[in-house]
């Protein structure tokens, strides 16, 4: 989870909070240990991403979120 946006109208009500918790959930259940989220305390560990080129997904990470264990895997 990435720059939660709550509506102006509806900001102090702890929305940001309830969706941070529901994708801790979700990362849960495909058996995801982290989730990241910006403004809930969390810092910037590193970078993850992926090219796709000639229908091959070449996969890359930062130094950072290599020490911090992030990786790709396939959802099921």
């Amino acid at each position: 989870m990435y720059k939660t946006f709550v509506h102006p109208a509806y900001r102090g009500l702890g929305i940001a909070g309830l969706l941070n918790a529901t994708g801790n959930e979700i990362a849960v259940r495909y058996q995801r240990s982290r989730v990241i989220a910006k403004r809930s305390g969390s810092f910037t560990a590193g970078y993850v991403g992926y090219i796709a080129w000639f229908g091959r997904a070449i996969a890359f990470r930062t130094a950072g979120a290599n020490r911090q264990g992030f990786r790709f895997s396939a959802l099921s």
